[in-house]
């Protein structure tokens, strides 16, 4: 599969080598400084965990809430004493990634999009933790890439062909999908576009042609199998242990966590929605306030500590203002892609917008769990594929903002670097 010409090779170095460059960068000044900057707490637990499950302990036993293949691959990394080159590779692959995705539109859309994604703050500073989505999110971007080159070759209204080559990259794709999945769940907003349009294809061409429904079933038959062998095979060393009952506990176990411990409450909604469009999270105690939050142990100290505290100590509000945190491009996200979503209804856009602007209204769906920082890695390369998308299409003007935007990102990085503005400021009110 030829995925890069000739014209085509230098740039896809220079966004290989300036992404490199940057995170590394970034890693080398963290590791050096003392100056504070924003921490995770998941991440001892998953070090501490992917440590145990090698050494023999279940799944089941320490962190059963997501699958294990994060934690496995966390607890390898560490074990052998190569973090950070992990680190800067899961880094690399998504952005590298997201450029072959993006160019696939347009080459100055990829390296645009792919260059203002490596220069977000909150993007570097979430991959610098050991977190688990961060290798979800690279399996999904090189499972949507590996679908829409098979995707762009193979239209609606083509019957499939059934050489191995073409139903390998579907096969691939499903398996690289089950891989992102067996990491964490989240992903399955980001991946979701594909089984959705193999199920289109089928349907269409099946109503369309009044033909045998196994002639265009291949594609969808492909990536569920790749997925589905993929995501079984990572709870293997489970199975051994607490054998193939055991594995079906621990799912529905992660099944009770994400909708009774994590629920999509609407109050946790709006403000991951409010910190998305002005970079700010806003807090409020009453049922007279805009946004309104349970307090309840099991809702609101588990997730959020912090802000459990200040309420229960009897304070009104709690806002907090994201300076350096996130890149200056994110007041452009919504209009951008609202914009992009218009043309798509009026079908102006080619085939490949239409599903990455797909990917961008249901990857924000992981925004609806509230202002987590890492929740916000699996929409933000659709973003700012939409808003470079938007600007580009407005000429030689957009074309300078597209510029000046990375200039500002650029510089608002080596200002927080330098300690020169902070990465947030809190306010309790």
């Amino acid at each position: 599969m030829k995925i890069l010409n000739p014209k085509n090779a230098s740039w896809s170095l220079t966004i290989f080598l300036t992404s490199i460059s940057i995170m590394i960068l970034f890693n080398i000044y963290i590791l050096t400084t003392s100056t504070h900057h924003p921490e995770y707490l998941d991440e001892k637990l998953y070090i501490s965990c992917g440590l145990k499950y090698l050494h023999g302990t279940s799944p089941t036993l320490c962190n059963p809430e997501h699958p294990p293949l994060g934690k496995y691959i966390i607890g390898a990394a560490t074990a052998y004493h190569v973090q950070y080159l992990y680190l800067v590779s899961l880094f690399i692959i998504t952005i590298f990634f997201s450029y072959l995705i993006f160019s696939r539109n347009s080459e100055k859309v990829g390296i645009l999009a792919s260059l203002l994604l490596s220069t977000d703050t909150l993007f570097l500073n979430v991959y610098r933790h050991f977190l688990l989505d961060p290798p979800s999110m690279s399996f999904s971007l090189i499972s949507l890439f590996l679908f829409i080159y098979w995707y762009s070759k193979f239209k609606h209204g083509v019957a499939p062909s059934k050489k191995r080559k073409n139903v390998a990259l579907l096969l691939l794709s499903g398996i690289f999908s089950g891989l992102a999945l067996s990491c964490k769940w989240q992903s399955l907003y980001v991946i979701a576009v594909i089984p959705l349009l193999l199920l289109w294809y089928l349907i269409k061409n099946f109503l369309s042609r009044n033909d045998k429904l196994s002639r265009f079933s291949y594609p969808l038959v492909a990536y569920v199998g790749g997925a589905l062998t993929s995501y079984i095979l990572t709870f293997a060393p489970e199975a051994l242990t607490a054998g193939f009952y055991g594995v079906i506990n621990h799912n529905l176990l992660m099944m009770h966590f994400m909708s009774l411990k994590h629920p999509l409450l609407t109050p946790l909604s709006a403000i991951g929605f409010l910190k998305l469009m002005t970079k700010a999270e806003y807090w409020r105690l009453g049922y007279k306030a805009v946004l309104i939050f349970n307090v309840s142990k099991t809702a609101n100290t588990v997730i959020y500590p912090t802000i459990s505290n200040i309420m229960s100590s009897g304070r009104r509000g709690y806002l907090v203002i994201y300076v350096g945190l996130g890149g200056l491009s994110w007041y452009g996200f919504m209009p951008s892609l609202l914009v992009l979503a218009k043309k798509g209804l009026e079908g102006n856009l080619s085939e490949s917008e239409n599903i990455l602007i797909l990917t961008a209204f249901l990857s924000l769906i992981n925004v609806l769990y509230g202002p987590l920082d890492w929740y916000y890695i699996y929409t933000l390369p659709f973003l700012y594929f939409s808003l470079v998308d938007v600007l580009l299409k407005a000429g030689r003007k957009g074309e300078v903002a597209l510029l000046a935007l990375l200039l500002m990102q650029l510089t608002q990085l080596t200002l927080i670097l330098a300690g020169l503005i902070p990465w947030k400021i809190s306010l309790v009110i």
